[in-house]
């Protein structure tokens, strides 16, 4: 639906450039493909924003409280509630949760990037871990509301256009899925999609600083949000838009805007990592102590999207992984339809950006399944250390959504715009015809429907622009509304029931074991009271591995992307369990299936016995620390890890690494003790007497950053039997204060504050330009435009 005379190209006040060079596009644009058509309707920004809000409202009320609700959802249950619980205890008990002792027998909790500690809408949790989820939820649903309705307005589509193209971003499969399988941050940082890319778009116009420090903050937002695979496919397809839209064409002066924008674009990225640098250099440290340092051809192409699964944009892939939230892209019916018919329109420099993004989606998510897999796992940064790249397809959903929007308000009633929509008709009707043995209906809408939308769409673009029949246009694009809304609403019941927990796990999100834990502790409490934190072992489906962060307990096993090296690599070496190589987010499940008390090392307090279902409690437990009577220095570490699988006796005579320090057979007779005085998650006080220099040995993982304080001495820990922390002691009686330091963190803070400072003489200094990317005012516009 454009401007009555396509001859003259005309802007509605609300539409007028916020920049000089805007305006220099616009003409740049009309001379290089004609007219562009005008959208519709005017903005009214408090009208507009209670339209997000109470959508936001409705989103999360229908998804997030219908049966099943959120807080049954599988990743809720299995890490965010927990997470968020231990979040707001440290929080209300005014303390720096740098360290979390519940899983993995210990691990950084700040500094892992997935606890969002840094994430200002995260503090929500505040008011309890599941109303902080749903707030959390509806903050998000509004943003790629606002985000996707402010794209669309800078794409020029019509207002009822870009209206529909927002609901049906945050109704699409990719977003709602994720919710349905409790992935709170990760749809939160899907959110943050739509208004990177308009930033981006701006980029591309000559915005000024003022665009630049915007797009810096929300891209640090996006970061900290929690989720750096999401982070990392949204910044490589800002860079695929932002290039493809200005390398095209003969426009003078197209170098120069092209060279100014990838530097405006670098110094955006240089002030997020500025921005976020508080948590990213913790989390640079965790990375190279993870379990996922070893990157392997294999280990990038697990997860991949199947061609196949292609068809699940519009139904049931003929696979029919239903349970696979990761390749789940369903947007619906005029979702695709009309994308791919944007997407032909190579000529309009939008649709051309996109349809750049899309393909290089297809191509990061397919793994090598392309000829070109090889030369992304060498030259993509990033590429090599994730899996699952089937996640990047979201943006292909994406750009379909965006360009099926310019194609519903730029086409006009020419031979192109009959040409792509039977290209895209075509494309789909011959997937449906080679699968149709396997597809008797696509998700939503049967095969009536599809008819029906491409009937009223091409009814639609045969009125466009005859005035006598205009007034039947608001119904047919009513029409098609009604359809995609079905189409979506009905895809999202349907996915909701098959993404339950229980159907999921196979067992109920109660755990009525969980009792039995705790009382097995209890007994183990009252048989031999200490300090320690207990440490238990007991089947992720007994109760999940996560769950001590709510009841007060270690666990040896963990759910969590990054495991510690080394206690995954003590554990399935000594233990001699296979290692998950793909699937490394928890410990072989082997590990059940041995004795919970057969290493002493482990120290652990409560076990599972398999044959009769109990859980038991140790009551000869192992010390949580120690004095060493000798010390045996053996390097590499493998051959330290192979010494205790055959059974060498770790206590009597701990194993440390050459650069302990220490003379490759010392003896440091000691007959002496060590008392617990004090225990918190981030320090231990201990009282050591020792007749002689002597090794404080304690069954807890080593780390940088873990140091002990003898008086006014400061010393390092040291790795001993590959994972545990040590120090060296002089002789006498010493009270020693081992406490955690997280490395990094002050000089992060420092640069966040500085980065912090710098975008805001960009957003507050600077004039030039819109001062943010959100819905406007028609008179700030017109304002905008007349001061420029």
């Amino acid at each position: 639906m454009g401007s009555e005379n396509p001859a003259e190209p005309t802007r509605p006040l609300g539409g007028l450039p916020d920049d000089p060079a805007d305006a220099c596009e616009a003409e740049t644009d009309v001379c290089a493909r004609g007219p562009r058509t005008t959208p519709r309707g005017s903005n009214h920004p408090v009208r507009d924003w209670l339209v997000m809000i109470l959508g936001g409202l409705g989103f999360t009320v229908g998804l997030c409280l219908t049966t099943p609700p959120l807080v049954e959802s599988v990743d809720f249950v299995l890490y965010h509630q927990a997470n968020f619980e231990y979040f707001r205890q440290a929080v209300t008990q005014f303390r720096l949760p740098l360290w979390n002792p519940c899983i993995g027998l210990g691990r950084p909790f700040l500094a892992d990037v997935q606890n969002a500690v840094f994430y200002p809408p995260a503090y929500l949790v505040l008011c309890g871990p599941r109303l902080g989820a749903l707030l959390i939820v509806w903050l998000h649903a509004v943003g790629a509301l606002a985000g996707m309705r402010a794209l669309g307005q800078a794409l020029a589509m019509d207002r009822p256009v870009a209206w529909g193209v927002a609901f049906s971003f945050l109704l699409s499969l990719p977003l709602t899925g994720r919710l349905m399988a409790g992935q709170i941050l990760y749809f939160g940082a899907l959110c943050y999609l739509p208004i990177l890319f308009r930033c981006t778009l701006q980029l591309t116009r000559g915005a000024g600083g003022r665009w630049v420090g915007c797009h810096a903050l929300l891209l640090a937002l996006q970061f900290l949000c929690g989720h750096p695979q999401v982070f990392w496919f949204s910044a490589l397809g800002q860079i695929c838009f932002l290039n493809a839209r200005l390398l095209a064409g003969a426009e003078p002066g197209k170098l120069q805007r092209w060279v100014k924008a990838n530097l405006q674009l670098a110094g955006a990225f240089l002030l997020c990592a500025g921005l976020a640098a508080a948590v990213l250099l913790p989390f640079l440290e965790l990375i190279g102590q993870g379990n996922r340092t070893g990157g392997s051809k294999e280990f990038c192409d697990f997860g991949r999207l199947e061609w196949l699964d292609l068809m699940g944009l519009f139904g049931d892939p003929p696979q029919a992984q239903l349970l696979d939230w990761e390749r789940n892209l369903f947007i619906g019916a005029l979702g695709v339809l009309g994308g791919v018919a944007g997407l032909l329109r190579w000529k309009d420099p939008d649709a051309r950006a996109l349809l750049v993004v899309g393909l290089f989606a297809l191509l990061l998510s397919a793994g090598s399944q392309t000829p070109v897999f090889d030369g992304f796992y060498r030259g993509v940064p990033g590429f090599s250390s994730f899996r699952v790249h089937a996640r990047s397809a979201t943006l292909i959903s994406f750009v379909l959504l965006l360009s099926a929007g310019l194609w519903l308000s730029r086409t006009r009633p020419s031979r192109a715009a009959w040409l792509s929509l039977a290209a895209a008709g075509g494309a789909v009707l011959v997937l449906v015809t080679i699968h149709r043995s396997q597809l008797t209906c696509v998700r939503g809408v049967p095969f009536s429907g599809w008819i029906a939308t491409a009937g009223l769409a091409l009814l639609m673009f045969r009125l466009q622009g005859r005035d006598r029949r205009r007034s039947l246009q608001p119904w047919i694009l009513g029409a098609l509304a009604l359809l995609q809304a079905a189409d979506l609403l009905n895809a999202n019941l349907q996915y909701k029931g098959t993404y339950s927990f229980l159907n999921v796990q196979k067992t109920s999100p109660d755990f009525p074991y969980r009792q039995a834990v705790r009382a097995a502790l209890e007994e183990k409490r009252s048989a031999k009271p200490d300090l320690w934190l207990p440490r238990v072992l007991v089947p992720r489906k007994v109760v999940p591995a996560n769950y001590g962060m709510l009841d007060g307990y270690g666990n040896v096993d963990a759910y969590t992307s990054l495991f510690l090296e080394r206690p995954w690599r003590f554990l399935h070496t000594v233990l001699e369990l296979p290692e998950p190589r793909l699937k490394n987010t928890s410990l072989a499940g082997e590990i059940y299936e041995r004795n919970p008390f057969g290493h002493p090392l482990l120290a652990v307090d409560v076990g599972w016995d398999n044959a009769r279902r109990v859980c038991l409690a140790n009551t000869n437990r192992a010390p949580r620390a120690f004095l060493a009577s000798q010390v045996e220095v053996v390097a590499p570490r493998s051959e330290l890890l192979d010494r205790l699988r055959r059974g060498h006796d770790g206590q009597k005579t701990p194993l440390v690494e050459e650069t302990a320090g220490i003379g490759r057979h010392a003896s440091l007779d000691s007959a002496g003790t060590v008392q617990e005085v004090s225990w918190s998650s981030e320090r231990i006080g201990l009282v050591v007497r020792a007749p002689q220099e002597a090794l404080l040995v304690l069954a807890e993982p080593w780390y940088p950053g873990w140091k002990a304080r003898l008086g006014t001495q400061v010393i390092d820990a040291m790795p001993a039997n590959g994972w545990m922390r040590a120090f060296r002691v002089p002789a006498g009686e010493h009270r020693i204060d081992v406490f955690f330091h997280q490395n990094h963190l002050a000089t992060g803070v420092g640069v966040s504050l500085l980065s912090m400072a710098a975008v805001g003489i960009f957003i507050v200094g600077r004039r030039r330009g819109a001062a943010l990317p959100w819905p406007r005012s028609p008179k700030g516009d017109a304002a905008a435009a007349i001061r420029s």
